[in-house]
């Protein structure tokens, strides 16, 4: 069994605890030395739903997508959503390269401290059902047992929170969101992202709200400085990726075009607030993409005006205090703010 994973049903019986007694020993030998049968038996087991508005996989998304868990996940709209999208296909690429390099190990790697003790709580609770058995009496009557108070658990000292500060760049690129958040007169149909934030990639993906009626869209970036046009393109659908990468240091806004039959329309509208983000440095970018610890790339990145990938940073550490503070700059709020300048 060691050598040979368990099959799913083996797994469910060990984790309900409906194993025969030879399969619950042999099964948990094996979960004890092997980190994807632990993970799996670890792992909540409910359904992850992908409505079909959705922008992004989830990690939970992500991993029921690599482990191929029927039912779990709706693959056929997953499969279409990463058809366009680099950014989940590359999470989708580093969860499947993890759980291979895990595979690979087997079980020449040495069982760690939390699947052993798994393990032992196990063996206990057999050796504790045998004692109980072996101390009947004749009539098969148990012996009184004298209950003692179980330990109380020691809690774990909380997390220091962190006061974020907003960085002065996220006020330099800010719009109006009446205009850019959600239709209006100036704006027929809503622009999504990147907006009043820095990006780290170079060819960011621009994401819009559909337009009615509209057969192709038409997209325009330009330098928000200079005014010079740095990149176009069109799509049939409402997203676009520039084929070249932008130069990196500058602010851009952007501009959709939709064409419905004969007629166009423009988003944002003439008179509305530009759409504007920044292009983070080189060396930005190469120190934030070095920070593994999703809590602390979250801060991190926050604090450098990234913030479409601090809020999933944060959001995926559970730092709900960290993420209603970014969450707040989107709002416009009333915040302290930093004297950092352009990234």
């Amino acid at each position: 069994m060691n050598r040979m994973h368990p099959t799913a049903e083996q797994l469910d019986r060990y984790r309900r605890g409906a194993s025969a007694p030879a399969e619950l020993l042999e099964v948990d030998a094996h979960v004890a030395a092997c980190d994807l049968c632990f993970e799996l038996v670890r792992a909540a087991a409910a359904p992850v739903a992908i409505p079909r508005d959705h922008a992004h996989l989830t990690y939970e998304e992500s991993e029921a997508f690599v482990d191929g868990r029927a039912g779990a996940i709706d693959r056929e709209v997953a499969e279409a959503h990463l058809a366009t999208c680099d950014r989940c296909r590359g999470e989708i690429r580093d969860l499947t390269d993890m759980r291979e390099a895990i595979e690979a190990e087997g079980s020449a790697r040495p069982p760690s401290p939390r699947r052993w003790l798994a393990a032992a709580a196990v063996l206990i609770a057999l050796a504790l059902a045998g004692a109980w058995w072996l101390g009947r009496d004749a009539d098969g009557v148990a012996p009184q047992v004298v209950e003692t108070a179980p330990p109380r658990p020691v809690p774990e000292p909380p997390r220091q929170t962190v006061a974020l500060m907003k960085p002065a760049i996220v006020a330099t690129l800010a719009g109006d969101p009446r205009v850019l958040r959600g239709p209006s007169a100036e704006a027929p149909f809503a622009l999504r992202a990147p907006i009043g934030t820095v990006v780290l990639d170079e060819r960011p993906e621009f994401r819009w709200e559909p337009a009615a009626g509209a057969a192709s869209y038409e997209v325009a970036v330009a330098d928000a400085e200079s005014g010079n046009v740095a990149a176009t393109g069109s799509s049939a659908v409402p997203s676009w990726r520039p084929d070249a990468p932008l130069p990196r240091g500058r602010t851009y806004s952007w501009q959709v075009r939709a064409r419905i039959g004969r007629d166009s329309v423009l988003s944002p509208g003439p008179g509305a607030a530009e759409a504007r983000f920044h292009v983070a440095s080189a060396e930005i970018a190469e120190e934030l993409n070095a920070i593994s610890d999703a809590r602390e790339r979250g801060i991190a990145l926050a604090n450098r005006g990234v913030l479409d990938d601090a809020e999933q940073a944060l959001a995926r550490a559970g730092a709900a205090d960290l993420l209603e503070q970014v969450r707040a700059w989107r709002d416009y709020r009333a915040l302290p703010t930093t004297t950092n300048g352009a990234q």
